[in-house]
């Protein structure tokens, strides 16, 4: 009978004692089951904006070629082309289209030849009816290493920044002419020169350096 007694106290004793660690026990479990519940919605979230980004990228590629491609198929343009007097640069969300100055601007001035005139209306009109809406457009200004001797400007960055300044008044003009065809945000276009120093070949005499590159920005537009 005493042995019964033991064994039925030892078996409360044993059974209070695993309540007990039951008790202990609960909140580090609903701890780890918590912190691994928000480490997967952690992760479902990060993949969520990783895809997110590359069907953004992959979209804006698409905007960006199909723009080039639209330029080609253009038989205004598609001599120009041809003839390496358009060319056409992607970075990430940047686009470049590049225009030799020769045929725009008369050679060492500021001044629109009567066909770059064209040439950049023509450009202007075909990027407000197929470029997409609220553009950012940035004119660059490029030149050769060759010395300015014109006496107007003090040196080639200072021509290639009234270049570009030059192209913007431009497009300003015809954004303000309901009739032009030309729906610009003056607001959306800026412009910068480079002068020398960001040469697309090593020469000091280079038709290739220079240039009027017309920078479109894609990253803050919708791009789907």
């Amino acid at each position: 009978m005493t042995g019964r007694k033991h064994a039925h106290r030892r078996d409360r004793l044993y059974s209070g004692l695993a309540l007990e660690n039951l008790d202990d026990i609960w909140p580090v479990f609903s701890d780890i089951a918590i912190s691994i519940i928000l480490f997967l919605i952690f992760m479902l979230v990060a993949q969520f904006l990783e895809l997110s980004q590359v069907f953004d990228t992959l979209a804006r590629k698409r905007l960006q070629q199909d723009l080039w491609l639209s330029l080609d198929r253009n038989p205004y343009f598609h001599d120009l082309i041809q003839g390496g007097n358009l060319t056409m640069t992607v970075h990430g969300t940047l686009q470049r289209f590049g225009f030799a100055s020769d045929i725009v601007f008369v050679l060492g001035e500021a001044d629109l030849q009567p066909r770059g005139r064209e040439v950049l209306t023509q450009f202007a009109r075909f990027l407000s009816a197929q470029g997409p809406p609220d553009l950012y457009i940035e004119v660059e200004g490029h030149t050769d290493r060759i010395p300015v001797t014109s006496g107007r400007y003090r040196d080639n960055w200072e021509l290639s920044a009234e270049r570009a300044l030059t192209v913007v008044r431009l497009f300003q003009q015809l954004s303000a002419d309901p009739a032009s065809g030309v729906t610009f945000n003056p607001q959306n276009i800026s412009a910068i020169g480079y002068g020398e120093f960001r040469p697309l070949e090593d020469r000091k005499e280079s038709f290739l350096n220079r240039r009027i590159e017309i920078r479109l920005d894609y990253s803050k537009i919708p791009v789907r």
